[in-house]
């Protein structure tokens, strides 16, 4: 079951962003089919608001890395940022289809940003844990 499925009104929604294991080509389709056309609504709306979070947590993210003088943290944070807006766009793509059109080329490229996403996530924050147990020197202006 998918983390944000939670959230306040959207009830227990298992949606592809953070559905475990991760989700593929092959296990997107039926996801979306299991959901239905009332469940794929709600998903999809829940997809329009999480368009801003990963601005949010990237910028936020690269800036505590930045000031504590891990520099390849701070990009790392912000390629996560931008893999998470590259599978929304295409999970918006697979959800504004129908169950018939399920063989979009964000079929192709969606799990694999999903895949990225994450494992830049983890390394930005193994980073951030890693930046207060060893700080390194802070730069120059901060």
């Amino acid at each position: 079951m998918g983390i944000m499925g939670y959230f306040s009104d959207f009830g227990k929604l298992d949606i592809l962003d953070s559905h475990f294991p991760l989700w593929d080509r092959h296990s997107g389709p039926e996801i979306l089919r299991d959901m239905g056309i009332e469940g794929r609504e709600r998903y999809l709306k829940l997809n329009a608001v999480d368009f801003v979070f990963p601005l949010f947590y990237a910028t936020l993210l690269a800036d505590l890395l930045r000031s504590r003088g891990y520099l390849l943290g701070a990009y790392i944070s912000i390629g996560a940022g931008l893999f998470d807006l590259m599978e929304n766009s295409c999970i918006r793509i697979l959800l504004q289809g129908t169950p018939s059109d399920f063989k979009s080329i964000a079929l192709d490229f969606g799990p694999t940003f999903t895949r990225l996403k994450w494992g830049f996530l983890s390394c930005a924050l193994i980073l951030l844990a890693f930046s207060f147990i060893i700080p390194k020197r802070k730069l120059k202006g901060k």
